[in-house]
């Protein structure tokens, strides 16, 4: 590519590294890598500080995931605590009913107050 003239453009190639993506932009000769971070598990900490809050243990809130439909294990649960498993809109719905709390608790304050204005403006 170097010799191809190719260089004069900018290529953007996303590189999906686990909750990190790179990007590579070659410029002149080398290409720059710079590393974005974006988070993928947003819930994940509100869930456990919801779950104790109530002073449930992982076990309970996985029971309660379970009389509402979605089978899950003590220790995924405790996976999407940590941050290391994402959460699908469903399981966020789910969650939300087995801690009996509205869906935007379980997003961190500056993103549940924009739902939460978003759901007053369609009432």
């Amino acid at each position: 590519m170097r010799g191809s003239g190719a260089a004069k453009f900018r290529l953007r190639i996303l590189l999906r590294k686990r909750s990190k993506f790179i990007k590579v932009l070659p410029q002149s000769e080398a290409p720059i890598l710079e590393h974005v971070n974006i988070q993928q598990n947003i819930t994940g900490r509100q869930v456990g500080r919801l779950r104790s809050n109530l002073g449930l243990t992982q076990e309970m809130l996985a029971a309660r995931c379970g009389v509402a439909g979605w089978d899950i294990s003590r220790g995924t649960l405790a996976k999407i605590e940590a941050g290391v498993r994402c959460v699908s809109d469903r399981e966020a719905a789910t969650l939300a009913l087995a801690l009996r709390v509205p869906l935007h608790a379980l997003y961190p304050p500056d993103i549940a107050a924009r739902l939460k204005k978003l759901a007053a403006q369609k009432n």
